[in-house]
């Protein structure tokens, strides 16, 4: 018999389903109904829930509840208790300090959880740059020689514009003091004070002993340490504050005799005592750019804000009548604008108005090695706001170490010897606020008094006559910040101004421009004269790719009598002054801009401001802008309308003189 060959290709699966599907079908049928019949089987009877059978049990029940041997098998698990009345007579009272609640019909809610420490934020990350500068140094000696005064002085004069522009400390006098060259790191760092101030309230405000005037964050002092490439920590905040002792900054022993340090370019509001150090009396120098942050607001700003909202203040008295009305020609209000709205209700009168940031600045002043790179970090001690013992009399009376709301007033760049506190003078408008009130150690949690109690952390190089020993007891300390980078000094000093740019020539076929020269700027180099002790300008112009070691006759500013020096090597045998050397080994990599632009006419062109990139002799990459050190420019090359005569008079003079063979070279 032939074996039948299974196929499973389509056509045979189709061919079986044709031929076999009512098979299928009826098997299928078949099994459904076998298994209706095996369920039906297989469910249980009901025969025993029936209603005589359910009063039975119902009976049953009912005898073992009436059971009366069922307490007898029960009493072994059921001891009742006798002892209350004397177990409730015995019991220790609650202490209610160790249970908290809410007022709920107080003018404001807010529980009294016992207080914990709240957060202390780190500062901004620390700014740090090398600088080497003169300063005024008090002495008992006779008064000093200075070296600049041997040499001639130039027929300039300073102009009266650029005495009130200028940003400078001057020293009037020469008797009793002496003139230090220092090798200065400065370092700043700002304080979010918002935060800080918002961190407090997060804690306090739900806690015991809550005051929004009393509690704000209050600093200390600042911890300052410094390495030398890869050494050790060194603590140096004693060794700052000798070197404030030294110049006189800081009266030192029983000697009285003070030197005020130099101008202050931000408001009083964003400085803290023993944290935002003051400026040494530099000589010289535009020292706003080692002084501040752009962060921070200057003096100048502040006055200038004052300025404008007086102004408005005037303009909208004087177009409005005494009804409140805007007469003809005033700002009639936008009447589609919404009102203003109206104040916050439970906004306190008692809170003070805080700046957005304030400022860490420390100088160290200590001799630096060349080559040598130094690193700083910095830790800010804060005044314990948990410490009873902050909050004497005489701080809740008003005169505690929180920081101050300071009225902002004037300043101006030249600071007069023996004057006030630089840049200040107090308004008689200060805001008055309420006493206060008094922090208690019972409000204090448990891990806050264990705080307490232990020792506080050792404080390294601290001066013990900065602050007094009761507040270090009162002070905890933050995180420390380290320097962005480290800093590194060098045997030259110099800083660049960028001056005005003459475009390259050449000619424009279609779109494309062709140049046939390269562009060239003038440059100002603003370096420091060791022998002379003083900053020199000199200017020279380049083009990219230049060396910046040059010869120039220059003027400079005389740190104390503020006379016009002219400053050369020699004269060779016609007389002509031989230019001084400027080695600053810094080369001009490239200048973009300066082009003039198309809509110019003459006599007045106009030209596009120019960014001038400069490699320094420490590999750092400098740009400058034109535009910004314009001022600059004008004040190193003394730029005046009057100066500019004496020059043409002075090469007249010269011209004339049979022993002259031409002017001074400039």
């Amino acid at each position: 018999m032939k074996k039948t060959k299974l196929k499973l290709d389509k056509q045979s699966i189709q061919e079986f389903f044709f031929r076999h599907s009512e098979k299928l079908f009826f098997a299928l049928t078949i099994g459904l109904i076998a298994l209706f019949f095996w369920i039906g089987f297989s469910t249980p009877s009901y025969d025993e829930t029936t209603p005589a059978a359910m009063l039975a049990t119902s009976l049953s029940a009912n005898d073992y509840i009436h059971d009366s041997s069922g307490w007898e098998r029960i009493a072994q698990y059921r001891q009742p208790l006798t002892d209350a009345a004397e177990r409730i007579q015995g019991a220790k009272p609650v202490n209610a300090e160790d249970v908290t609640f809410r007022y709920i019909l107080a003018p404001s809610l807010r529980t009294l959880e016992k207080r914990t420490d709240p957060a202390l934020l780190k500062p901004g990350v620390i700014e740090t740059q090398y600088l080497r500068a003169q300063v005024v140094k008090k002495s008992r000696t006779a008064e000093p020689k200075l070296a600049v005064d041997r040499l001639p002085s130039s027929v300039l004069t300073l102009p009266d514009e650029q005495k009130g522009e200028m940003f400078v400390h001057r020293q009037k006098s020469s008797s009793g003091v002496e003139f230090l060259t220092v090798d200065a790191v400065v370092g700043m760092a700002l304080i979010d004070f918002e935060a800080q101030l918002a961190a407090y309230r997060e804690t306090f405000q739900y806690q015991r002993g809550y005051d929004p005037v009393r509690d704000i964050p209050g600093f200390a002092f600042i911890e300052v340490q410094r390495r030398a490439d890869d050494s050790e920590w060194q603590p140096i905040t004693e060794r700052l504050i000798k070197a404030y002792k030294v110049i006189g900054v800081i009266p030192d022993g029983e000697d009285n005799k003070t030197i005020p340090p130099a101008l202050d370019v931000i408001p009083e509001s964003l400085r803290i005592p023993n944290v935002t150090l003051e400026i040494p009396p530099f000589l010289g120098v535009d020292y706003r750019e080692f002084a501040t942050l752009p962060e921070m607001k200057t003096v100048a700003e502040v006055m200038a804000e004052t300025k404008r909202r007086e102004e408005e203040k005037k303009n909208e008295e004087k177009n409005t009548d005494p009804g409140g009305n805007i007469l003809d020609g005033g700002d009639k209000p936008d009447e589609s604008a919404p009102d203003k709205a109206e104040p916050a209700m439970d906004a306190s009168d008692d809170e003070e108005e805080h700046p957005r940031y304030q400022l860490i600045r420390f100088y160290d002043l200590e001799p630096k090695e060349p080559g040598v790179q130094y690193t700083y970090r910095v830790r800010l001690w804060f005044t314990d706001p948990n410490e009873p013992e902050n909050f004497t009399a005489a701080a809740v009376a008003g005169k505690g170490s929180g920081p101050s709301r300071g009225d902002v007033a004037g300043g101006g760049g030249m600071q007069q010897d023996g004057g006030d506190s630089p840049g200040e003078t107090t308004g008689s408008n200060k805001k008055v606020t309420r006493k206060k009130s008094p922090l208690l150690r019972d409000d204090l949690s448990a891990e806050v008094r264990t705080r307490l109690a232990q020792p506080k952390p050792a404080i390294e190089g601290l001066p013990s006559d900065w602050t007094d020993d009761a507040l270090l007891e009162r002070a905890i300390p933050g995180e420390w910040v380290e320097s962005a980078g480290p800093v590194q000094a060098t045997r030259g000093f110099e800083r660049f101004v960028a001056g005005p740019v003459d475009p390259p020539s050449g000619n424009t076929v279609g779109d494309i421009e062709f140049f046939d020269t390269e562009p060239e700027v003038k440059i100002v180099v603003n370096s420091f004269q060791d022998d002379l002790g003083v900053f020199v300008p000199a200017t020279t112009k380049v083009i990219p790719g230049s060396v910046l070691n040059f010869q120039a006759v220059t003027n400079f500013l005389h740190p104390v009598t503020w006379e016009i020096k002219q400053l050369f090597d020699s004269e060779d045998r016609r007389g002509d002054k031989v230019g001084r050397k400027f080695v600053t080994d810094a080369v001009l990599v490239d200048v973009m801009g300066g082009e003039k632009q198309p809509f110019s006419r003459k006599p007045d062109n106009f030209f596009a401001p120019a960014d001038v990139l400069i490699l320094d002799r420490n590999g750092k990459l400098i740009l400058r802008n034109d535009l910004e050190d314009e001022t600059a420019y004008r004040h190193a090359n003394f730029v005046s309308e009057q100066n500019e005569q004496a020059i043409i008079d002075a090469e007249d003079t010269e011209e004339g003189d049979p022993g002259g063979d031409e002017g001074p070279s400039r």
